[in-house]
Formats: structure tokens, sequence, C-alpha cells
């Protein structure tokens, strides 16, 4: 009885955040909202109103993923079976957190305007993590994404670019964008077994063995 409950909690929850992430993808193709200039708008969290509701919407997807995994129980299945109920479920997923909202909002924009509003609430409920992403697309990607570290960051420069030299640099652009106190730990992830983690009070980041 207990292991039903549970299969049927996880698909109420699969189902419901699958939802959800439709509701944003609907939201997101809203005239307003998917035209370039309206990147320019807040959010919470400071991002792009957009971008938020990608953000919001991606974490809803892992929730329902996660959820649906753990209703179908792929593990416990003969390989091929699992991979087609694994495949079956990823498909619906994806259908009902992405691929119809965005149909439905080419056929019906007004609908996507209508919802913006309240999406843009909901995404407020998601507001430390969005921070979060701010932070680091402002403080760290925008500095680092795309460019050779050694030689065309002013920031880098003098650094040789060690994980544990931008473990260190990474806290000191990360901390003050974030609220005091919040910022826990860096971890930069060089290879599969190696990763560099800097904690601010600790002089030398700690090499971490997987």
């Amino acid at each position: 009885m207990t292991e039903t409950a549970l299969t049927m909690l996880a698909l109420a929850v699969a189902f419901t955040s699958a939802g959800l992430a439709g509701l944003l993808a609907l939201a997101e193709e809203a005239p307003g909202i998917v035209h370039p200039g309206s990147d320019a708008a807040g959010a919470p969290g400071e991002l792009p109103l957009r971008r938020a509701f990608q953000v919001a919407r991606l974490a809803l997807m892992i929730v329902a993923g996660v959820s649906a995994a753990q209703a179908i129980g792929w593990w416990i299945r003969p390989p091929l079976g699992a991979f087609w109920t694994a495949l079956v479920a990823a498909t619906f997923l994806f259908l009902l957190a992405d691929a119809l909202p965005r149909m439905v909002a080419s056929l019906a924009p007004e609908l996507s305007a209508a919802l913006a509003g309240a999406a843009r609430r909901g995404v407020s409920g998601v507001a430390p993590l969005l921070t979060l992403v701010a932070a680091v697309e402002r403080a760290v990607l925008s500095r680092v994404d795309h460019y050779d570290l050694s030689s065309t960051v002013p920031e880098l420069e003098g650094v040789i670019t060690t994980g544990e030299s931008l473990a260190r640099a990474f806290w000191q652009w990360l901390e003050p964008a974030l609220p005091p106190g919040s910022l826990r730990r860096v971890a930069v992830v060089e290879t599969a077994n190696n990763v560099f983690e800097y904690s601010g009070d600790n002089p030398v980041s700690r090499e971490v063995t997987r």
C-alpha cells in the first residue's frame, strides 16, 4: 500500500511540475516577453523576465523528470522495457512542459499575454534560485564564457588558471554579488576525478578526488 501511495504521489508531482512548466513555456511566448527588447525589463533576481521564466521552467522540468523516474521505476525493469518506458515518459513530459504550450501560444498569443503577469508573480517563489543564476551569469559567465582565460580576461591577468586559482577568483567575484553570508562554497570541476573547492575562509582550495 505504501509503495502504491508513493508511486501515485510521484506521478502527481510529475504531472503538476510538468503542467506548471508548460504554463511558463506558454508565458515565455507572450508578445511582450519573446520580443528581444523585452529582455531589458527587470525580473525577480534581476534576470530578464524571459530568462527568469526559462530558469524556473527548467527547475520544474527537473523535478518532473525525477518524480516520473521514481513513479515508473525504470531501474528495476528489463533493459529494453526500461528504455521504452523511460522514452515514453520523457516524450510525454516534453510535450506537456514545452512542445504543446508553445504550439498553443502560436495559435492563441493572447492567452500567452494573459498568463505572463501571473507567471511573473509565480516565479517570485523561486527568487533565491533566480538571484543565484543572475549573479553567476553577471559576475562570472559574462567575464569568462567563450574567452581564452589565460589571455583575454583582464581580471585574470597574472593568474595561473588552474582549477584552484579559478575557484578562488570566482569566489572573489561572486561574494559581492550575492546577499551577505549566502555564498558557502565555489567548486571548479576540471575532470570527472578532479574538483577544486574554495570556501573563502580557507587560504588554499581543496582538491576533491572522486
